[in-house]
């Protein structure tokens, strides 16, 4: 897998910042994942809320979207000014309550028709993982991913 990070700042002052992964397949170049956080504070710049889109890999592995997002947010912590990482997953979205879980986020809230869908509004657990709770759950090469 060839994962690309970037990390912008916005062209207003004092304008969010974004960062974004972007995550292929080595074998055949196909986007897999995508990663968007967005610091929705303005200046320090210390609380991001994160979104991730996983697609299907080919070969049909499973994992990759924590595996990317754990890089994301390694890259978040440690080149940003970020304290804190949170974010809505829709209730019935277990496959992401999963993930966030593994990846040690705690969960602060329940926000009830929080997420509009094509089926309708979703309900919503907020969940957030502190940069002082932060653990990488994999040893990185950075040289490999970065």
């Amino acid at each position: 897998m060839d994962v690309r990070a970037l990390l912008t700042p916005s062209d207003e002052d004092p304008g969010p910042f974004y960062f974004l992964a972007l995550v292929a397949d080595d074998a055949v170049g196909e986007q897999v994942a995508f990663v968007n956080f967005l610091s929705k504070n303005g200046p320090p710049h210390y609380l991001w809320e994160g979104e991730i889109l996983v697609g299907r890999r080919p070969d049909g592995a499973k994992g990759v979207g924590t595996e990317v997002f754990a890089l994301a947010i390694e890259v978040l912590f440690s080149e940003t000014p970020a304290q804190k990482l949170w974010g809505p997953i829709a209730t019935d979205n277990t496959a992401s309550l999963r993930m966030a879980e593994r990846l040690g986020f705690k969960w602060e809230g329940f926000l009830r028709q929080h997420i509009p869908m094509a089926s309708g509004v979703k309900d919503a657990r907020l969940g957030s993982v502190l940069k002082s709770e932060w653990e990488l759950p994999f040893k990185l090469d950075r040289e490999e991913h970065v």
